[in-house]
């Protein structure tokens, strides 16, 4: 403990200089990450998605209610209020004025200052659609990126045939993407994990989608790959669920996918039509395949969502089922009332047989599956009210959460969220607030506190309390948890920012019941409009051991024509065992969410170096990574062994647009 502080406070002293203050892309991902989540199935491809419209903010004044709700942490009624604003006042001259508008919280400003601009809308009236005018005004986007390890795991040296990777050890991805006046989007893209052969298909995993927007009664039509996320998310949500951090919203988001998530999106067919004005009518269809485990009586043991095909073993398991979805949503939106009822029915080309495990015993079984819910929204100046009711044909499921949120004076903002997962309810595209992964057997109420206490300091809390009452995996009764989050926030002067977050766990586990204890300490700094340096410490303690780490972040960019940006980390950490690690995030290219999981003993450094040239039609973006660890002389197990305690690796990307 002596010694992470010491190493700290080292570090704050080395950072000590004067500078600036919107929210940075790196504090917002510190203040939404939950070690838990970041290790959940598609968070990093949510992500990656996020960082890309953080790159290229929309202008709020030419926004339309689409690209507003395609952001996890603003509801169709703020978005609605935020459209509404533009209208009366005649555009936005800046995003402070979003403090005007009732609905959006602090926070939720915080956040929005990252992916909105407030530029003036160009004059003139509004052109008439044409397949002509539709090219002539396109822009094209064009983007490519490989990482190159500079080491061998153990699988490229082992044949195929006793269960090496059948490729190289590249990992490649190539994306192109048109899109015109707000009307029209095309994207292509194709990727080739680590591993993965190029024959006999060429890259592993493809993409495509046809996007319209805005054209007569059709406010969204999708063919190909989309995501849809619907009410509270217990039953349709492919999107990022912000969890605890931030109060619950109702969604209403129908949108193509543009990232490399090969599990949470579907394809096919997807149309919303504004019926009538604050009514909207979503119909969808989707048949894809996906990976699974077989039993040897040819039905589905288990869902593979990982995406990887280097090993025979995982090739044998691609795309064994082949999955039908047919579904809708109704969302009506007057006033303060919001209300909403979606579902969908599944059909799945074999049997779905989980067996017979404790933990697994009421999972989804046979081919056919339907789930249907409603939900409903009331939000005026002093109160909101948010929630959904949810029920599943397979066993007779039901689920509910329901969220009440009160402003208080000084900008504060105090929500209760209650949800009831039933053991029996079970949704395939279902995200919502839990504890868990999965939206099933889990009772819980959240208590959530957001404001500023002096014009410096700021602070986010919440209480969490929750119950499973059938067995996790691992366990063999029902059981208890509690979750307590602590996050003040002052600001020095401008430029200048100390973030701490104390975070208390207990929960159950095999061994009994776990108290986690986790503390990090950020310090943010700008120099000038050149150099940003940010110090940050993590301490993670539990059975009575403790881990931590210290990282050190500089950035830098010049100014003018072309821009020149380097970013760079260098991180020590220590932990005991694997619960101990360290998650710290650092630079890398434009759209890889840089973040890495650390435990053991060792350092990791990285650098990052980003040129925008030719009116930045051209980016080229290079990243260079080091881990050396000193407590072992190789890393990893199984066919990812690396027989070397340094692990090295480059990443390139370049973007060209036109």
């Amino acid at each position: 403990m002596k010694r992470f502080l010491l190493v700290f406070l080292s570090c704050v002293c080395i950072s000590h200089a004067r500078g600036q203050s919107w929210m940075t892309w790196e504090a917002f991902v510190a203040e939404i990450h939950d070690d838990e989540w970041a290790e959940a199935q598609g968070w990093t491809e949510h992500m990656e998605e996020l960082e890309a419209l953080h790159q290229q903010p929309i202008n709020v004044n030419t926004a339309s209610m689409q690209q507003l709700c395609a952001l996890p942490f603003i509801d169709e009624a703020q978005a609605d209020d935020i459209l509404a604003y533009i209208l009366l006042n005649d555009g936005m001259r800046s995003l402070s004025e979003l403090s005007g508008i009732a609905s959006i919280d602090r926070t939720t400003r915080r956040y929005l200052s990252l992916f909105l601009t407030a530029e003036p809308a160009p004059n003139g009236r509004r052109d008439s659609l044409s397949l002509k005018r539709l090219w002539q005004r396109g822009r094209h986007e064009l983007r490519t990126r490989l990482d190159v390890p500079l080491y061998y795991r153990r699988g490229y040296c082992t044949p195929v045939s006793q269960g090496g990777y059948a490729g190289s050890p590249l990992l490649h991805r190539v994306q192109y993407r048109f899109s015109s006046c707000d009307h029209l989007q095309v994207g292509l893209q194709a990727e080739k994990d680590p591993g993965e052969s190029f024959r006999p298909r060429g890259w592993d995993h493809y993409g495509a989608h046809l996007a319209l927007y805005d054209v007569g009664p059709v406010a969204t039509a999708i063919v190909g790959d989309y995501r849809l996320s619907f009410g509270q998310g217990l039953v349709i949500n492919s999107g990022l669920t912000m969890g605890k951090m931030l109060a619950s919203r109702s969604m209403f988001s129908v949108r193509p996918s543009t990232g490399f998530d090969e599990d949470r999106y579907f394809h096919g067919a997807v149309i919303s039509m504004c019926a009538r004005e604050g009514l909207h009518v979503t119909m969808f269809e989707s048949t894809r395949a996906h990976d699974a485990t077989l039993t040897s009586a040819g039905d589905v043991a288990t869902l593979v969502t990982g995406g990887y095909h280097r090993t025979q073993t995982e090739t044998d398991k691609r795309h064994n089922m082949c999955a039908t979805t047919v579904g809708g949503n109704v969302n009506w939106l007057k006033g303060h009332w919001q209300l909403g009822a979606s579902g969908y029915w599944q059909h799945t080309s074999r049997t779905l047989s989980p067996g017979d495990e404790l933990y697994r015993r009421f999972y989804p079984r046979g081919r056919d599956f339907g789930v249907a819910g409603a939900y409903y929204g009331y939000a005026t100046r002093w109160f909101q009210l948010h929630g959904e009711t949810a029920f599943s044909t397979e066993q007779r499921g039901v689920a509910t959460i329901n969220c009440a949120t009160i402003p208080l004076p000084g900008d504060w903002t105090l929500s209760l969220s209650q949800r009831y997962y039933s053991r029996q309810y079970y949704s395939f595209h279902a995200s919502a607030l839990c504890d868990n992964t999965l939206v099933q057997n889990e009772n819980g109420l959240l208590l959530r506190a957001d404001g500023r206490l002096t014009d410096a300091l700021e602070l986010l809390a919440y209480a969490d309390v929750f119950r499973n009452p059938w067995p996790r995996y691992g366990l063999t009764r029902s059981t208890n948890g509690q979750e307590v989050l602590m996050q003040p926030t002052f600001t020095l002067r401008r430029g200048c920012q100390i973030t701490a977050r104390y975070q208390w766990k207990h929960k159950a586990v095999a061994a009994g019941m776990l108290h986690t204890h986790r503390l990090r300490l950020a310090y943010r700094q700008a120099v000038g409009t050149a150099w940003t340096l940010t110090t940050t410490g993590q301490l993670n303690a539990s059975e009575r051991k403790v881990g931590f780490g210290v990282w050190q972040g500089v950035a830098w960019q010049s100014t003018g024509r072309q821009v020149l940006q380097l970013q760079s980390l260098a991180c020590y950490f220590r932990t005991p065992t694997y619960q101990h690690r360290i998650y710290a995030y650092e630079p890398t290219v434009t759209g890889a969410f840089g973040q890495m999981a650390l435990s053991g003993h060792g350092v990791r450094g990285a650098l990052a170096v980003r040129c925008r040239l030719w009116h930045e039609r051209l980016i080229l973006e290079a990243k260079y990574g080091m881990t050396r660890y000193f407590d072992r002389s190789a890393q990893g197990s199984g066919m990812q062994a690396i027989s070397s305690p340094w692990r090295n690796d480059l990443q390139f990307q370049a973007k060209f647009c036109w």
